[in-house]
């Protein structure tokens, strides 16, 4: 008889290896495999995306949690074209909001963070976006720090090379 969801919860590995034997080991050992082979694409792709854009190595996490994401939101082949989320949820994600890596943005300062004769906006590099809310995570060369806001404008035409 096949354990319902309750009782595999509750089951230690031991037991689900006991349960499942040789099945349950190479599935685990299939995903290790694969799990191994993205990381190192998620490494390259993040090496590719900062050499491209001249961005400094400690940025390096930034860059793959954009990779990440994007993979998240992205259609699969092993999914049949699908999406994790359209699986899970049963629609697809709203990709609207994805920006070039790197590019140039301009970015709007509350009056909350700024004195009366400083800037009411600041020019950054978009390296990725917020996993808390609607907003972009934003490199600010001359503070050496990344600020989230979702006050962005983005001059994506010279990333591309059109201006």
């Amino acid at each position: 008889m096949e354990p319902n969801m309750n009782q595999m919860n509750s089951m230690t590995f031991a037991e689900m290896l006991a349960l499942r034997g040789r099945q349950l080991f190479h599935t685990l050992l299939s995903k290790m495999e694969l799990m191994k082979g993205n990381f190192e694409q998620i490494m390259e792709a993040t090496r590719v995306m900062l050499h491209d854009r001249g961005l400094p190595k400690f940025l390096w996490a930034e860059a793959a949690n954009t990779i990440v994401y994007v993979q998240n939101k992205s259609s699969h082949q092993a999914l049949d074209f699908k999406t994790l989320e359209e699986i899970f949820i049963g629609k697809k994600p709203d990709v609207s909001h994805f920006r070039i890596f790197g590019c140039l943005v301009y970015f709007h300062v509350p009056k909350e963070k700024r004195n009366k004769l400083e800037a009411s906006a600041k020019n950054g590099i978009f390296v990725g976006y917020s996993e808390n809310s609607k907003a972009y995570r934003i490199y600010v060369s001359a503070q050496r720090d990344v600020e989230v806001s979702h006050d962005v404008t983005f001059d994506e035409d010279t990333a591309l090379g059109k201006a």
